[in-house]
């Protein structure tokens, strides 16, 4: 038993995560995290992604690409206008760094 608290530890949200523990999986049913080691949490998380990679199939289903598609399009979008609006904010400094610099 000593052995196995040693090993992994779960923390649940908004609690201190352990030094030098990284994160595994998330445990949805308990609503908390698994936390390894630094070098066995990849491990750990490796063999975890096998295992719901076999479970549920290797590729998507057709409903889990179309939310995939949907979160990348609205990153790209979301990319795209943060872009734009930084461009916009950067020619309104410049007209008035040239304002300034007319008064002056």
């Amino acid at each position: 038993m000593r052995i196995k608290k040693v090993l992994f530890v779960r923390v649940g949200e908004a609690k201190v995560i352990p030094w030098g523990y990284g994160l595994a999986y998330w445990d949805f049913c308990r609503d908390e995290g698994i936390f390894y080691p630094i070098p066995f949490n990849l491990i750990a998380r490796l063999f975890v992604s096998l295992y719901w990679r076999i479970v549920h199939g290797w590729f998507p289903s057709k409903y889990e690409r179309m939310i995939i598609n949907a979160k990348h399009t609205g990153y790209q979008e979301g990319y795209a206008a943060a872009n734009k609006w930084i461009d916009y904010r950067i020619s309104d400094l410049e007209k008035e760094l040239e304002r300034i610099k007319r008064v002056k």
